[in-house]
């Protein structure tokens, strides 16, 4: 999915803090679904998926503009994310970049 589609969403379910959530996992779902799509084994080509979903959720933060509460959304977001689901491939990718 492009950003702008995770955007869409977002927007349709009234840009709460929920449907934030919804588009953090979905983008991790996706990490998943492209590792088995490339059939990605190596640490570095995980470390280039997590490196391409978290521009492209760089991205969605650009176009989504903020909370429904006003609350800005963070940019580094989706690292947030990985670190707290995937604490141990955290480390290792953010000390291979």
């Amino acid at each position: 999915m492009k950003a702008s589609d995770y955007v869409s969403g977002f927007k349709t379910k009234g840009s709460t803090v929920h449907a934030l959530c919804d588009v953090a996992n979905a983008m991790m779902d996706e990490v998943i679904a492209i590792q088995k799509a490339r059939n990605a084994r190596s640490n570095e080509a995980i470390f280039s998926i997590l490196n391409e979903i978290s521009l492209k959720w760089k991205s969605f933060v650009r176009q989504a503009g903020l909370l429904d509460d006003g609350t800005a959304i963070r940019p580094d977001g989706f690292d947030n994310v990985v670190k707290l689901k995937l604490p141990g491939v955290y480390v290792y990718w953010k000390n291979a970049a």
